[in-house]
């Protein structure tokens, strides 16, 4: 670990929703100050991280949310707010807030301070980036943190980011906190309400027509004509605002299947453990994920996964020595792939565990920062 902290942080993140790209940045919030680290989080008033950085005693600063690219005015606020609170490295995480880093940067240069700047992504570069605008933001980063090597060759690819400021560092799990293996199979099912005997298939996160659990109600019907003992849990809730009743669309598409008494909708729950411990096997169904912390979680609990073989799931499932990949939306292609961790029990089982050792060796939260703080020292030796 670096001695900290000599250099103080400002995470800066304008979005106003709740998902696994706000909860990552607050979780690395957290890690960093309780290793020593003087971090402040600027976000958006009354948004959900400012919600939670309240109640978790992380100190806050007020942002507004700038319009695109060209807003010097609210970049001088950013820089006059990181002068104020002695922040030397602004770090930020989504897309969009780039612009604000690089204009940060540049007025920086005028007024003779030096602000240091780190960009963490967790989702794809999408379409090719690599014309002027695009180059002339990115060249104001200092480092460009992302958690797949697929990743790092997009940006290689489809921009012109310098290659030796790309730096892989996982995202990553705090295993005391997210991860109860004391909990028995059977109590876990009795506290879902599921069957005791059945092989129960499960997915997590969101409720939402892009998350998959669609495509898993309807592949059931085939499933269950081999194997009528498998069940499909559904966890999560619908975002607010979007497809806020979409949990009865997934009930009625149950219905109208035949297979209701096999789908089990239940709401979210924080302690996560109860539905890894309570499944036979976890399914990644959103077609490209970029980055599935739900996989990871899975992986940490030594549940068999089933995963798309699209955007960061075949990386986190090496390539399916870690369990089993199936093309999206390819129901005969699931199908196949849930029969071979039905049917081969074994196999299942050594490649849970196989992927488990290797979570607990290369994505606890110790790795994580231990990574970002690698980041912020060559940074800061430039």
């Amino acid at each position: 670990m670096l001695t900290p902290p000599s250099h103080r942080l400002a995470f800066y993140c304008t979005s106003t929703s709740w998902g696994g790209l706000e909860m990552n940045m607050l979780r690395l919030a957290g890690w960093m100050i309780e290793r020593g680290w003087d971090v402040i989080v600027y976000a958006v008033p009354d948004s959900r991280i400012w919600t939670m950085c309240g109640e978790r005693s992380i100190r806050v600063q007020a942002i507004t949310i700038p319009w695109k690219y060209g807003d010097i005015k609210s970049a001088s606020k950013v820089l006059s707010q990181l002068t104020e609170d002695k922040r030397d490295i602004l770090w930020v995480f989504t897309n969009r807030d780039i612009s604000v880093a690089a204009n940060v940067k540049m007025l920086a240069r005028f007024t003779k301070r030096t602000i240091k700047t780190i960009y963490l992504q967790q989702m794809g570069i999408g379409v090719n980036k690599s014309d002027a605008l695009h180059t002339f933001r990115y060249k104001k980063l200092d480092a460009w943190i992302t958690p797949l090597q697929s990743l790092a060759n997009e940006i290689t690819e489809r921009t012109h980011f310098p290659s030796n400021r790309i730096h892989i560092v996982p995202l990553c799990i705090d295993v005391e906190t997210d991860v109860n293996l004391t909990l028995t199979c059977e109590e876990c099912r009795s506290m879902l309400a599921i069957p005791q005997d059945g092989f129960i298939i499960g997915i997590i996160g969101r409720l939402d027509p892009m998350k998959g659990q669609e495509f898993l109600i309807e592949s059931l019907p085939a499933l269950r004509a081999s194997y009528p003992q498998v069940h499909l849990l559904i966890v999560g809730e619908a975002t607010l605002g979007t497809n806020e009743n979409y949990a009865d669309v997934l009930a009625a598409r149950a219905a109208a299947l035949g297979v209701q008494s096999a789908v089990h909708i239940r709401p979210f729950r924080n302690d996560v453990s109860v539905f890894y411990r309570a499944i036979d096997a976890f399914i990644m169904a959103t077609r490209s994920e970029t980055y599935g912390m739900v996989t990871l979680e899975a992986l940490m609990h030594g549940t068999p996964v089933i995963g798309t073989n699209r955007g960061g799931t075949p990386d986190l499932l090496h390539h399916g020595a870690y369990g089993y990949l199936y093309e999206p939306n390819d129901m005969q292609d699931f199908i196949r792939a849930a029969t071979d961790c039905i049917e081969h029990p074994d196999l299942t089982q050594a490649k849970s565990r196989d992927a488990q050792a290797n979570a607990y060796k290369h994505y606890t939260h110790d790795a994580e920062c231990e990574g970002a703080e690698r980041v912020i020292a060559s940074i800061m030796a430039v």
